[in-house]
């Protein structure tokens, strides 16, 4: 029996189990639980915003109840063998939300990245072992513990997860362990034959999709056996897990901690770990890579160590709850100040909502409309009164209605559904979407925008008689070396044309005086922005990034008309008063004191959850300073060279790899940012989000976070994204504070930047000096 003495209590509710461990202070395990989870706990966070936590009483239980069950069963088997006082509690997993009723207080919610880290550095066979793999019934992990760690989880497919043995054991009607031991058993002579002269062989299963092997496999019960088949899917399984993790662990090669539940199965590990020596170049007999955590302190009563890998998530949350309750006394609750909306957004929607009412308008009334792309310079429009559709727009501010937007297009336009959301809701919608006059659009980096484009245009033909030669105008956009002043005179002639197949069609000549106009207001709507985003640069936060991010200047359709002056001037003035209102009086060195961290957002978002950004600025507490497309990178324009000027802003650099990596590190500097999140589009189907980007933008000096997700399709959304981002921040916490808590210590160093020369944006242009 233990004397009476302090206890931390660490909970991991996944998807497939619910795992409990109890710490005595001197981090000692007293006493661990594992239970498979129930059908309906999978659920759990399904009503997590309306849960009333009466589960006795709810009509539609959600699983919350079987986990709180199992909690308060442990406790009180805990307090009738041992004399203990929980002190603290730290939750992990899925299926744990602050919301959640438990029978004990929750003091914080730890992300699975950091409870499994803590967890495998406790173990007593650990020791100098910087990287995790760790694969549960939801999602697969890798982990580096490098400062800050580096990790890396899957997406939407079980392939690779322990939902992926499940499914097969269940066909056979084996348990999963059983289902292990077969496979490693054929697994182990496969291996050794490799080297003679009669290698056995090893069906190839698919290991990227779980439905697909599963109707493979039950093809194949009268061709293979029983072993043949156990151990194919068992290797199958170890390819798609390293398939995963490889490209985290190509400069590294010390021995790797396996946890999860399917660290137990020993056909998996036997596979992976021979793909992990052939990868290193190694022959299968040397020195096993992988390694199952123990506790040697931790045992039967036989004086056998119990099984651990699987409890790594409890563990490292009692241990990081230890840690919790000491680090957080006598610190202050932070009282940071999240800015109210700015009235300025208010007036860039009108502006939107005012141009989408006037191209509804029918009769003699009805102004020309253009359909355009997101690059298509706005200017051309205005100089002939048209209105600027810009069709990829609508479809983000439609996004309510996207799901229907995107089967319309697979039913009426056979788009398919692997197709790019964006593009492919654009089709959908089309019956909500005024006729066009023109149609304006440049050339993109995307095969599937080009694709896209040819289809939209002959449904113009179709419909509204568009006449290809007349009223549709395109503009390549060079691919490389796109400051080079060759290309910008290319795309500055083909302007001349666009405006003069306009001219031809319509039978009226443009106003050169009218075209410096646009170019001058271009001016002045670009001098008020790099204002804001100077003030942006060198004050804590001052307006929320996830507003300010909508205003999404680089793809504006607005560029060029008088109302867009008006709305950048408001939010400068908005911004600068601000500005004043919280500095007092003129400064250069910045305090860092109340926002945690500076986040940099790159490229697009996911426009149907606003939870993402919520969950980022108001309770992570981390001020999105800067984002990719609120960049300037174009010069002031000179009115007496219009096209040459609107060339060089539609030339841009976002289209460069190394171009846009070179701005990008420029931007984190700028703006003083701890971290970057780069919101990945269409799973990296995008060439703005390929893999290529992703890697230049990781090797960089700055923490990087992928996330992984589609800006429309809620189905494309990954469970664990919030689960990604707080892991990322717990690790900008351990770099900048010590821990992964945010705690400030005296010995954490809180940098304060100097606003210097470094800190050079684009040279705004003075009111007075506009021409």
């Amino acid at each position: 029996m233990y004397d009476k003495s302090d206890a931390y209590l660490g909970l991991d509710a996944g998807s497939a189990s619910i795992d409990l461990v109890l710490i005595d202070s001197h981090g000692n395990v007293i006493e661990s639980a594992y239970h498979l989870a129930s059908p309906e706990t999978g659920n759990s966070y399904r009503h997590r915003n309306s849960c009333d936590q009466c589960c006795e009483m709810c009509a539609d239980p959600c699983g919350a109840s079987f986990i709180a069950t199992k909690i308060k069963t442990f406790i009180s088997s805990c307090h009738d063998h041992f004399d203990i006082e929980i002190k603290g509690c730290c939750g992990t997993g899925s299926q744990i939300k602050k919301k959640t009723p438990l029978p004990i207080h929750l003091d914080l919610l730890v992300s699975e990245v950091s409870a499994h880290a803590r967890g495998m550095q406790y173990a007593s066979n650990t020791d100098n072992i910087e990287a995790i793999i760790d694969v549960g019934g939801q999602d697969s992990k890798v982990m580096r513990l490098s400062s800050p760690l580096d990790f890396n989880m899957s997406g939407l497919c079980s392939a690779g997860t322990g939902t992926y043995l499940d499914e097969i054991s269940r066909v056979e009607k084996i348990s999963v362990s059983k289902f292990g031991e077969i496979g490693a058993k054929y697994i182990k002579r496969y291996i050794e034959s490799l080297s003679s002269d009669a290698p056995l062989n090893i069906d190839h299963f698919s290991s990227v999709c779980t439905v697909f092997t599963k109707t493979s496999y039950v093809k194949k019960k009268s061709i293979l056996t029983l072993e043949e088949r156990v151990a194919a899917i068992c290797w199958a399984q170890a390819r798609q897990i390293y398939n995963s993790v490889i490209n985290h662990l190509r400069d590294y090669d010390g021995q790797i901690s396996f946890q999860g539940g399917v660290s137990f199965n020993s056909g998996v590990k036997m596979a992976l770990d021979y793909l992990l020596k052939k990868g290193r170049s190694l022959p299968h007999d040397a020195m096993t890579i992988l390694i199952v955590p123990e506790i040697k302190t931790y045992c039967d009563d036989n004086g056998h160590k119990k099984p651990v890998s699987h409890l790594m998530g409890a563990l490292g949350a009692a241990l990081l709850a230890k840690e919790y309750i000491k680090l957080s006394r006598g610190q202050k609750t932070d009282t940071t100040h999240h800015p109210v909306p700015l009235k300025s957004s208010i007036k860039r929607k009108n502006l939107l909502k005012k141009q989408i009412a006037l191209s509804k308008l029918q009769g003699e009334s009805r102004p020309q409309i253009a359909w355009c792309g997101t690059l298509f310079p706005s200017e051309i429009c205005y100089l002939f009164d048209m209105i600027p559709v810009a069709l990829p727009v609508l479809a983000a501010v439609d996004h309510k209605n996207a799901h229907d937007n995107l089967l319309s297009a697979a039913r009426t336009e056979g788009v398919d559904r692997a197709n790019c959301t964006i593009l492919s809701a654009i089709l959908g919608r089309l019956d909500r979407t005024p006729a066009p006059d023109f149609i304006f659009h440049t050339s993109g980096s995307c095969d599937y925008y080009r694709q896209h484009m040819i289809r939209l245009i002959d449904i113009a033909h179709e419909r509204f008689g568009i006449d290809k030669q007349k009223q549709v105008c395109s503009i390549d956009l060079p691919a490389f070396n796109y400051e080079n002043d060759l290309n910008l005179k290319f795309v500055a002639d083909q302007l001349k044309d666009a405006v003069a197949k306009v001219e031809d069609t319509i039978k009226v000549k443009h106003d050169p005086d009218k075209l410096r106009t646009i170019i001058e207001n271009v001016n002045q709507a670009r001098y008020y922005h790099v204002l804001t985003e100077k003030l942006r640069a060198k004050n804590d936060m001052l307006a929320a990034g996830s507003e300010l991010l909508k205003r999404c200047v680089l793809y504006s359709s607005a560029w060029g008309c008088r109302e867009f002056v008006d709305i950048t001037r408001s939010y400068y003035e908005e911004i600068a008063e601000r500005a004043k209102n919280i500095s007092g009086k003129r400064r250069i060195t910045v305090s860092r004191s109340k926002e945690k961290h500076r986040i940099l957002w790159v490229y697009l978002w996911d426009y149907t959850d606003p939870g993402l950004f919520h969950f980022i600025e108001v309770e992570l507490n981390c001020a999105i300073v800067a984002e990719e497309l609120n960049h300037i990178h174009w010069p002031k324009m000179v009115p007496k060279r219009p096209f040459e000027s609107i060339a060089r802003r539609i030339v841009q650099p976002i289209n460069h790899i190394n171009s846009r990596i070179s701005y990008l590190t420029e931007m984190a500097e700028k703006y003083r940012v701890d971290g970057i999140i780069f919101f990945v589009h269409f799973f990296a189907h995008c060439p703005l989000a390929s893999e290529t980007v992703q890697h230049q933008l990781r090797i960089s000096d700055y923490p990087v976070l992928f996330l992984e997700g589609d800006c429309l399709d809620k189905s494309r959304r990954p469970a664990n994204m919030l689960t990604k981002v707080q892991a990322f921040v717990e690790q900008l916490n351990k770099k900048k504070y010590g821990n992964i808590f945010g705690f400030r210590s005296s010995q954490s160093t809180l940098r304060a930047r100097t606003i210097g020369k470094n800190l050079a944006f684009p040279d705004p242009i003075e009111k007075g000096n506009l021409n």
